[in-house]
C-alpha cells in the first residue's frame, strides 16, 4: 500500500497534466498557453488530487512511532549547516545537469517557478508557496510517509522520502536540492 500511495503521488499529476493539456489544446489553444493554465497544471493535480488521495491510502496503513528526540542549540546549528551545504551542493548539481542538457540536447530544462508566480498577486503567492505547499509537503513526506516507512529502517525511510520529495517537484531545476534537503 505504501507503493500505491507513492504511485498516486507520482502518476496522478502526470496523467492529469497530460489529459488537461490535451483537452485545453483542443478547446482553446490560447488558454492552454496562459500562465493561469500553467499554474492550474502545477497546483491542482499535486495538491488537490494526488496528495489527498495518498493521505487516504496512507491513513489505512499502520503507523510506526518515531521516537522524539530533543534538539539543543548546538545540534540544531550543526543540522542547519548540513542542510545549507546540501542545498548548495544540490543547487550546484542542478546547474551542472541543466548546462549538460543544454549543451548536448539543445534544450532548456530550466523551469522558472518565479516566472510563473510573477503572474499572480503577492497574497496568492504567499498563501500557496509559503503556507499551503510546505504544510502539505511536510504532512505527506515528513509525517505520513516517514511514519509508514520507518519500519524498514531510518536510512531507507529518509532516502525514499527524500527521493519521492525530489521527484514530486517535477523539474530537474529543483530535483537535486529537493532530494538532498528533503
Amino acid at each position: 500500500k505504501i507503493g500505491l500511495a507513492l504511485l498516486i503521488i507520482m502518476i496522478v499529476p502526470a496523467v492529469f497534466q497530460f489529459a488537461a493539456t490535451a483537452i485545453a489544446c483542443k478547446l482553446s489553444p490560447q488558454a492552454a498557453n496562459s500562465a493561469g493554465f500553467d499554474f492550474f497544471l502545477v497546483f491542482v493535480p499535486q495538491y488537490l488530487l494526488a496528495y489527498p488521495l495518498a493521505v487516504v491510502v496512507l491513513r489505512r496503513l499502520p503507523q510506526h512511532c518515531i521516537p522524539q528526540r530533543s534538539l539543543g542549540v548546538n545540534p540544531f546549528f550543526h543540522y542547519f549547516c548540513i542542510c545549507y551545504l546540501a542545498l548548495t551542493v544540490g543547487s550546484l548539481l542542478n546547474t551542472i545537469f541543466n548546462r549538460i542538457l543544454q549543451f548536448f540536447c539543445q534544450i532548456n530544462p530550466d523551469f522558472s517557478l518565479s516566472e510563473l508566480l510573477n503572474q499572480f498577486n503577492l497574497p496568492t503567492v504567499f498563501l500557496l508557496t509559503v503556507l499551503l505547499a510546505p504544510l502539505a509537503e511536510e504532512l505527506i513526506f515528513r509525517k505520513m510517509l516517514l511514519d509508514r516507512l520507518i519500519k524498514y529502517g531510518e536510512l531507507p525511510a529518509v532516502i525514499t522520502s527524500g527521493l519521492v520529495f525530489g521527484l514530486c517537484h517535477g523539474s530537474f531545476s529543483q530535483f537535486f536540492y529537493a532530494v538532498l534537503v528533503g
